[in-house]
């Protein structure tokens, strides 16, 4: 049965940490391949685990599974991998992130055209950006914390009226003072990769697209 099966993966180098994605029909003796220096493209940057893989029914769904998860771990990963890999000597490896500042106190614009604190920060965070973090950190062996996420700040950002939470105006009253004007009244420049940056909304209908055929594939719960 497994061999009428084309095969999406993804393999981390264990020289460089990078990702490499690529698909199959073989799964095994490709990976095979990759480890023995066979793949022209891979051979300097043995040897590679697997890090993850799927099971598409036919070549062109395997494509583009490639494709999309190209897209996320040759960029989204590595970008932030490389943020990660410049802290990665510091002796007490601790970093604090802002993660739940946006979520809790109306960061994002869509604040502007409904109430999303419930939504971003039961839904996008924890199964989204947490998720990522998490993954990035352990692969350096970094221990992320979130301040903004502690029980007493979410609890007090879930009670606030909707006009002291949009625009993360409440947090921007708080540490003025404390951090410069500059960098509090600066214009959100969030991290993207450059295939978003330059057209966001076919970025997000791929993302649909790849969750629909995802379904049809897997068959709806």
């Amino acid at each position: 049965m497994f061999d009428k099966y084309f095969y999406t993966y993804v393999l981390r180098s264990l020289t460089d940490l990078k990702f490499y994605v690529g698909f199959t029909s073989d799964l095994m003796q490709r990976f095979e391949a990759h480890n023995s220096g066979k793949v022209s493209s891979t051979k300097n940057r043995i040897p590679f685990e697997l890090v993850y893989f799927e099971g598409c029914q036919s070549k062109e769904d395997a494509m583009h599974r490639e494709k999309y998860l190209k897209t996320l771990y040759l960029n989204y990963f590595d970008i932030n991998d490389g943020f990660l890999n410049k802290i990665k000597d510091i002796k007490d490896k601790i970093v604090l992130t802002g993660d739940g500042a946006d979520e809790l106190f109306g960061g994002y614009r869509r604040i502007s055209e409904y109430d999303s604190q419930k939504s971003d920060t039961f839904q996008e965070l924890p199964f989204y950006h947490l998720v990522r973090i998490d993954r990035m950190s352990m692969n350096f062996t970094i221990e992320c914390r979130n301040p903004f996420l502690g029980h007493d700040v979410v609890r007090a950002a879930l009670q606030l009226p909707y006009s002291e939470r949009t625009h993360k105006k409440i947090l921007k009253d708080q540490f003025k003072g404390w951090i410069p004007d500059e960098i509090i009244e600066r214009k959100k420049n969030p991290l993207k990769i450059q295939s978003i940056r330059e057209n966001e909304t076919q970025y997000r209908r791929g993302l649909i697209e790849d969750y629909l055929n995802w379904k049809l594939i897997n068959g709806s719960k």
